[in-house]
């Protein structure tokens, strides 16, 4: 079985390929992501992405429900994003409780880039 690791960084990839004739490390433009996956025809992928690729952030709310919470925090990452809310998929997930005071972890990736990994996905 072949399996690649790609480290997506702000201008390269770094992989790992591993296959039967062993591991195998470097780095490639992510413009030629396609090419390469082509050419090694890998059966699983495992994407991990850098800074600044991905955001992550902390936001505290002085309530706990969480339809609230999923209510108020687009509103809430305006000014923490570099960009438009709407230009980003973000998934987030409770870290802490103290009272009534909920505090949530936000990770939040560029939806242009996500969209041009799942299209090479679904090749």
């Amino acid at each position: 079985m072949t399996t690649l690791a790609i480290l997506v960084r702000e201008t390269d990839c770094v992989y790992v390929l591993e296959n039967g004739a062993g591991k195998h490390t470097g780095t490639f433009p992510e413009s030629e992501t396609g090419l390469f996956i082509a050419e090694h025809k890998p059966q699983a992928v495992h994407l991990i992405l850098a800074k600044p690729r991905v955001f992550w952030r902390q936001i505290s709310f002085p309530f706990s429900r969480t339809s609230d919470i999923a209510l108020a925090l687009p509103a809430e990452l305006e000014d923490l994003l570099p960009g438009p809310v709407e230009s980003f998929l973000y998934t987030w997930q409770v870290s802490g409780r103290a009272g009534r005071q909920t505090t949530v972890s936000v990770v939040a990736w560029d939806r242009e880039s996500a969209d041009r990994w799942n299209a090479l996905a679904k090749e």
